[in-house]
């Protein structure tokens, strides 16, 4: 009687030992590539505001010396009191490094953000989303030293008398040029 008991249970023991190794091994949060280590996750986020009388604002996103960014996402959600307030454009920038001495810049239009509804604390909340394919280099001549601020997000919106707040995240991953 044991004997059997012990062969059933068995195989249930061994699915349940198959099953438990890719359920564990599933993660929540960006790794690095063992097969590229000159690649890594990048997530980079900002806030900024578009201040009256400006109809544009811009979020600048940090960037350390020596890396090319390469980004794959880009989410923008914005907050204006303005009741007839539009967030017609979103520009990308980005920076490539041409020389030892010359970068120079290109601007890629994004989703603009649209309106997804009233806003728990007043105004109205306007989101937007871009899937894309674009990189830029660090800045080899900002200000503070090499790195700087070389990818920058200039949103534009109609109420210029109105302010208005953004969050912006970028995100990607980082290569050794």
């Amino acid at each position: 009687m044991q004997i059997s008991h012990a062969i059933t249970t068995r195989p249930l023991l061994l699915l349940l030992a198959i099953g438990a190794g890719p359920a564990a091994a599933q993660y929540s949060t960006p790794m690095r590539d063992v097969d590229n280590p000159d690649r890594a996750p990048y997530q980079e986020s900002v806030s900024f505001t578009l201040d009256p009388p400006f109809v544009n604002g811009f979020g600048l996103f940090p960037t350390p010396p020596n890396k090319r960014y390469v980004i794959e996402y880009v989410t923008i959600s914005c907050t204006s009191t303005g009741a007839g307030d539009i967030f017609p454009q979103a520009f990308l920038g980005v920076r490539k490094i041409l020389s030892a001495t010359v970068t120079t810049g290109n601007s890629l239009a994004l989703t603009p953000p649209q309106y997804s509804g009233p806003s728990p604390f007043g105004g109205n909340v306007y989101r937007g989303a871009t899937q894309l394919k674009a990189y830029s280099d660090w800045d080899p001549f900002a200000a503070g030293g090499p790195g700087g601020t070389a990818i920058s997000l200039n949103v534009f919106h109609t109420a210029a008398s109105v302010g208005a707040s953004c969050s912006a995240t970028i995100t990607g991953h980082t290569i050794t040029p």
